[in-house]
């Protein structure tokens, strides 16, 4: 009874992508599952991803507020940065390419994040880095969730509708060991915004990336803007990446 109670009071306090018709509706994987290779796969082409297993970026990642940015190993609020991605581990690994910590590098490794050639351990790197892989990764793993839901409802923005996908690797309800998603799709079948969770920095936290200026890679359209917001409403940033240049392996 305690147990149940404790759930039920912990549930309450973990933030929930779903909207007010997710939460009503039944999932249903297969017919969210179908959507996206149906309207997805197009542009986005998330099979073409499986031929890709690196990806090297020179990207910009400016940020709105020092304070915030303080908290992270950056240390300027407009850092360019040398970024090589794994695309399906998702280990990462980052150069200062100007400021006053050129040449500095970070990475992460087998769950370990580290700093420098020699992979010296430094824990404080380790949410940044989990956080950068997964912005420029999350167009397309779509495909790679164990639960879909498909709203039968559109998400509107100032007039302008979305198809909603729900996506998650954990059950229907908010749960604190997994993340959530929820794909904002427009009428192109380019993803536009995606509210996510991050359990690993406040159970509570809930965010948004917004996907613009999409550009051609290989045959794949994959966006050279994410910014970093509370919501796809919103019209400020906490952070955003600028990326100038992509090449893939």
């Amino acid at each position: 009874m305690f147990a149940t109670i404790t759930s039920f009071i912990s549930s309450c306090l973990l933030s929930d992508v779903r909207t007010d018709s997710l939460k009503k509706e039944k999932i249903d994987s297969s017919k969210a599952k179908e959507y996206i290779s149906k309207n997805l796969n197009s542009i986005h082409k998330t099979n073409s991803w499986q031929e890709i297993s690196e990806l090297e970026f020179i990207l910009v990642d400016e940020w709105a507020s020092s304070f915030i940015r303080g908290l992270t190993i950056l240390p300027e609020n407009k850092q360019k940065l040398k970024v090589r991605l794994q695309t399906k581990s998702g280990e990462i690994t980052i150069e200062f390419l100007d400021g006053k910590e050129k040449g500095k590098i970070f990475g992460i490794e087998k769950n370990l994040s580290y700093l420098g050639n020699k992979k010296e351990n430094f824990p404080k790197a380790k949410i940044y880095l989990e956080s950068l892989s997964l912005y420029l990764r999350l167009t397309f793993l779509l495909e790679n969730f164990k639960l879909y839901g498909l709203a039968s409802e559109e998400y509107t923005i100032e007039n302008k509708k979305f198809t909603q996908i729900f996506a998650t690797n954990g059950l229907e309800n908010p749960e604190s060991k997994f993340d959530q998603y929820l794909f904002l799709i427009n009428s192109l079948g380019k993803i536009e915004n995606i509210i996510f969770t991050y359990r690993e920095v406040f159970d509570f936290y809930k965010g948004n990336l917004k996907l613009e200026n999409y550009d051609k890679l290989k045959d794949i359209e994959y966006p050279k803007l994410i910014t970093i917001n509370d919501s796809p409403k919103d019209t400020n940033f906490t952070h955003r990446l600028i990326i100038e240049k992509i090449e893939w392996k």
